[in-house]
């Protein structure tokens, strides 16, 4: 593992540690039980907020995790490790599919709901002390998709960035992620009629853009390095963008700030504000 991908997973466990110190402690070794209980519920609640009248189903939600987390210890101690891609992708839709079974007809069973708790309980897994004893359960793992990891993908995935420019792959477009399904194909027809890029279509182009950058991070590796980066970067954009809403920003000038590194975002916020009066410390 890259030394990046460590201090981003070292950063993102001593945020954990300082909001969900309890969580925190039960993710002590992969071989414990409690690990697998806080990790599935850590990962629910990263999901549940896009679940509107979830309380309404607690037997089901309760039915779901539990056999989530069932299947999970199954994976690493009943199973062999996938040996390629294919492998862990049809484990992955098993899981996911557990989630949506138990919501069956309802929004609250979309695939992308189910992915967001699957992937996030790998992820959550994975900062466990041992995880590297079982590197190769991990090794094909999925990046979760959320807002930030889609807005990511707009930006710096080659087929991302021909979305972004306005350039459609297909007949799709983007969907957000808690009403994402998936299908071997890139796209498919939502309830509304309308075609949306798939699930896969995701997995299939993040893969090919870590291969393209000859890479040896796992997706979810990668998710460790990125989610944090892009989360600045929106936020120092909106800092821009309301910092000179006066002058009325175009596409074009939104763009521009967007196109800016994260330094330059970071060095034209401390220009105005010093031009501006404030006393900012560089």
């Amino acid at each position: 593992m890259i030394e990046e991908c460590k201090n981003a997973i070292k950063d993102f466990k001593e945020g954990l540690k300082r909001s969900r110190p309890n969580d925190y402690e039960k993710l002590a070794s992969i071989k414990d039980e409690k690990a697998f209980e806080a990790a599935v519920d850590l990962a629910y609640g990263d999901a549940k907020r896009t679940m509107t009248g979830i309380g309404k189903h607690e037997k089901e939600k309760n039915a779901a995790i539990t056999e989530i987390r069932d299947e999970l210890r199954k994976y690493f101690f009943e199973e062999k490790a996938p040996e390629k891609e294919e492998d862990f992708d049809k484990k992955h839709s098993d899981l996911c599919a557990i989630w949506c079974r138990h919501f069956s007809g309802s929004d609250l069973g979309t695939y992308g709901k189910a992915q967001k708790i699957i992937n996030m309980s790998f992820k959550y897994l994975l900062c466990c002390e041992d995880s590297s004893e079982y590197q190769d359960y991990f090794k094909y793992c999925h990046m979760p998709l959320d807002s930030f990891t889609l807005e990511w993908f707009k930006r710096n995935v080659p087929d991302g960035k021909k979305l972004i420019a306005g350039k459609k792959l297909v007949a799709g477009k983007m969907s957000t992620w808690s009403r994402m399904e998936n299908h071997e194909d890139d796209e498919y027809t939502g309830k509304n009629g309308k075609k949306y890029y798939s699930y896969q279509f995701y997995v299939k182009n993040i893969r090919k853009y870590i291969k393209g950058h000859n890479s040896e991070l796992s997706p979810l590796e990668l998710e460790f390095i990125e989610w944090p980066k892009i989360q600045l970067a929106l936020s120092a954009e909106g800092f821009l963008f309301g910092l000179k809403e006066k002058e009325e920003l175009g596409q074009q000038e939104k763009n521009e700030i967007i196109g800016l590194s994260l330094d330059e975002k970071y060095r034209q916020i401390y220009e105005i504000l010093k031009d501006r009066g404030y006393d900012i410390p560089r």
